[in-house]
């Protein structure tokens, strides 16, 4: 943990990680310019990919926390948005200035990106209720596969298990899908039809 993270209280962990962001995507890079394949499609270049990352810049990390906090780039966003805003539509909600309008954007934004990272982040978690009680990965099985199943179980053990705890998506005794929530769920979030 960094001098920062443990300093910031509840934001440290957002700036950690996003301290971090820059090296991961740097590292990802070095891994595909050291793939032959990509090599071969680069003339030979061995850093192709690398000096494409760095002519971008920095890399700008909009981290957002368990508890809706956000990352300085993601406060910078925050703060831009705002003012082009302020900047654009002051004369729309009858300010007499783009100052006076500030004030009216950030309030509104600040809470429809919080109560939308609080929302998403319920929502993670609700999806992953189902790997509660998973039994865990054999020694010897591997932690990822070629095509990205989750290794820990067979797809019909692992829904047999999301079938026993109901998981965030059962209903009435079925596992309904993700992708189904637009189909069954009304406006107000409560299921309608069946």
């Amino acid at each position: 943990m960094s001098a920062r993270a443990r300093d910031d209280g509840q934001g440290g962990a957002v700036a950690d990680r996003a301290n971090l962001v820059q090296r991961d995507y740097e590292a990802r890079a070095a891994a595909l310019d050291a793939k032959p394949h990509v090599q071969a499609w680069n003339n030979g270049s061995r850093d192709a990919v690398s000096s494409v990352l760095r002519s971008f810049g920095t890399v700008r990390s909009l981290v957002v926390g368990a508890y809706a906090e956000a990352s300085d780039d993601l406060h910078q966003l925050f703060d831009c948005v705002v003012e082009s805003a302020s900047k654009q539509h002051w004369r729309r909600i009858g300010a007499r200035r783009a100052r006076e309008a500030r004030s009216y954007f950030a309030t509104t934004l600040r809470r429809a990106w919080g109560v939308h990272f609080a929302r998403e982040f319920a929502r993670h978690r609700l999806r992953r209720v189902v790997c509660v009680g998973a039994p865990r990965r054999q020694p010897g099985r591997p932690l990822a596969t070629a095509d990205g199943d989750w290794p820990a179980l067979s797809a019909g053990e692992f829904a047999a298990h999301a079938l026993r705890v109901g998981g965030a998506w059962a209903a009435r005794g079925r596992v309904a899908r993700p992708a189904d929530e637009h189909r069954t769920r009304g406006s107000l979030g409560r299921s309608v039809g069946s």
